[in-house]
């Protein structure tokens, strides 16, 4: 084989190879997010089993009827949030993306006023981009510079203007009859003004409109950014109904789903495999139970205590922080800069009160809300769910942020149940949750 045969060859595998490589990486990619997608099946699923059961515990119905009571009922509560806060939400939405306009404007003249601030928000991809100065096309500058430069260059042109028919006006005295010339002279200064009138007018228009469009390019932004948080492989809509009907169906006829996977294992061990299958159940129940009662209390306290110092939109913000409380560490931070930024605007000491409702509730929620209401639930080291958050959240976003926590709980529990316990022998190392 010649030398350029080799190279060919070479080249060939390397093409192969590197395709390969690819297609693995992306694979793996959405293998990941279909396996997280089907953990929040699994998590709705154990929402509606427990509910249901609670149902048909206290009324006497079967499980069947419970499950499909209890499944209207959720679906009334959906339905009728939406339509009675409906309206309500979208004129707030509304609202706060003037807001939030308002806001970023301030936020960025502060930030241009300090170099240190501005040189740690230039290190931050989504802060840089809403929080910019915003540059014209031609010219580079912003659009109070820009309408300035118009309004003079309008005032000069007028100037020009009455200068070149003055001197018009002028010659023509010498050649024509001084009535004629008046009148045209007249005729020339009014056509002048008139012209500089329409520039001054057009220049108006087109600042109000590149304002109009830097405004509208700015909410559009901040809406590209939020959503794309959200943005996975299959789309929002998609994944909600891929959560919903998955979970229904192993609420349904969870045992069908459990003893199928029990018999994947030898005989010998097919009854501790249904063991650890029901204190993984028990596990997330306890920790549902925690998430939801912590957002409820958050979504609830927040919202009232940022109405009472005067921060706008506190009804949505409450809500918003309540959803938010469902991802713990990286939620409430999130929540918080939402309200700091809707909160700048209001000046004094605005903002701090803010900050204190947050520290306040986030130490609430630390040291007596969870202690509480998770009492026996797995303890997980704060380092290490950051780092799991951290992991999830760079493979598959925002999606991998909302699971971290039940993932790495149920993991952990595994670890304690199969090493530490049936390898290690160290009976008793993962007590049972509540």
């Amino acid at each position: 084989m010649t030398n350029s045969g080799r190279i060919l060859v070479t080249a060939l595998i390397a093409t192969g190879c590197l395709w390969l490589a690819t297609a693995f990486s992306a694979t793996v990619i959405m293998a990941t997010e279909v396996f997280l997608l089907t953990f929040l099946g699994v998590l709705f699923a154990v929402l509606l089993y427990r509910c249901s059961l609670l149902v048909s515990k206290k009324s006497g119905l079967s499980y069947g009827w419970s499950l499909g009571t209890t499944t209207l009922v959720m679906s009334a509560v959906f339905a009728g949030t939406l339509f009675l806060f409906g309206l309500q939400i979208e004129e707030q939405i509304r609202e706060a993306s003037s807001h939030l306009d308002e806001s970023a404007e301030f936020a960025r003249e502060w930030i241009h006023e300090h170099p240190l601030a501005k040189a740690a928000v230039s290190d931050l991809p989504f802060a840089s981009q809403l929080l910019q100065e915003e540059q014209s096309p031609g010219g580079g500058k912003s659009p109070s510079s820009g309408a300035e430069e118009d309004g003079s260059t309008g005032d000069g042109s007028t100037e020009e203007g009455a200068n070149e028919s003055a001197g018009a006006a002028a010659s023509e005295e010498s050649a024509e009859p001084e009535g004629e010339s008046e009148e045209e002279g007249e005729e020339t200064d009014s056509g002048a003004a008139d012209s500089g009138k329409k520039d001054g007018q057009s220049g108006e228009k087109q600042d109000g409109s590149a304002d109009g469009g830097l405004q509208q390019s700015r909410i559009g932004q901040a809406t590209r950014i939020f959503v794309g948080a959200f943005r996975t492989t299959f789309g929002l809509i998609t994944n909600f109904a891929i959560v919903v009907i998955v979970g229904l169906y192993l609420a349904a006829d969870p045992q069908l789903y459990i003893n199928g996977t029990v018999r994947l294992f030898p005989r010998q061990h097919r009854d501790r495999v249904r063991e650890i299958s029901d204190r993984l159940g028990s596990v997330l129940w306890s920790w549902l139970r925690g998430r939801m009662a912590t957002m409820l209390i958050t979504g609830a306290g927040t919202g009232i205590g940022l109405a009472l110092i005067g921060v706008p939109l506190p009804f949505m913000l409450g809500v918003m922080t309540g959803l938010l409380a469902f991802i713990p560490n990286i939620g409430p931070a999130i929540g918080l800069a939402v309200s700091l930024l809707v909160s700048l605007p209001q000046g004094g000491n605005t903002p701090l009160l803010v900050l204190a409702v947050f520290v306040l509730f986030q130490l609430l929620e630390s040291y007596l809300l969870t202690p509480l209401i998770q009492q026996r639930m797995v303890s997980i080291p704060p380092a290490l769910l950051l780092v799991w958050q951290v992991l999830l959240g760079v493979l598959s976003g925002f999606l991998g942020l909302m699971v971290a926590t039940p993932v790495l709980a149920v993991l952990m529990q595994l670890v304690l149940l199969v090493w530490l316990e049936d390898v290690l022998g160290d009976q008793g190392a993962a007590e049972e949750p509540a």
